[in-house]
């Protein structure tokens, strides 16, 4: 009975190290049933480089709302799009592209929400900043806080969250 036992255990033991052995790392998340590569061009972060036009950016901006409807993106992904597009909140920025910027970040946090992680707190601390907040963004920023509070149902959540 105990060689039994041993077999089993050694039969285990191969079982996970083949199996930890044949795994390779993860760079993308799970869409859907099914594993799919995200491969972001240098010509999409170069277009929304703020060496771009603030109008082309948006541009690239709305192009991306497809891959983020249909894909998971990793953190580092969203977090290098947010820090990239981020100087579009600024006062200077046309109204018009301020706009279509706050659209963007709802359209983002509704469909990667799950991804998000801390740079929910980061969004939201950028978002309720006096130096963005202007009076006619009031609808955005709060339509993007719903978003980010999933409508309401995490806001202690995102409200201790930020506080940390």
């Amino acid at each position: 009975m105990a060689s039994t036992k041993e077999g089993a255990g050694k039969s285990l033991r191969d079982r996970l190290k083949n199996f930890l052995t044949s795994q390779k790392p993860q760079t993308t998340l799970p869409s859907g049933n099914k594993q799919e590569d995200i491969n972001i061009s240098d010509d999409f972060w170069i277009s929304i480089a703020p060496t771009s036009t603030a109008e082309a950016r948006i541009d690239s901006l709305k192009g991306m709302e497809k891959t983020i409807e249909s894909k998971q993106l990793e953190h580092g992904i969203l977090e290098k799009l947010w820090m990239q597009s981020k100087d579009l909140l600024k006062p200077t920025v046309s109204e018009t592209v301020r706009s279509d910027y706050f659209s963007f970040l709802q359209h983002l946090v509704l469909h990667q929400y799950r991804n998000l992680g801390l740079l929910k707190a980061a969004l939201y601390d950028e978002l309720i900043s006096p130096e963005y907040a202007k009076p006619g963004d009031m609808l955005n920023i709060l339509l993007v806080v719903d978003a980010l509070s999933d409508h309401g149902k995490h806001l202690q959540f995102l409200e201790h969250e930020v506080s940390c």
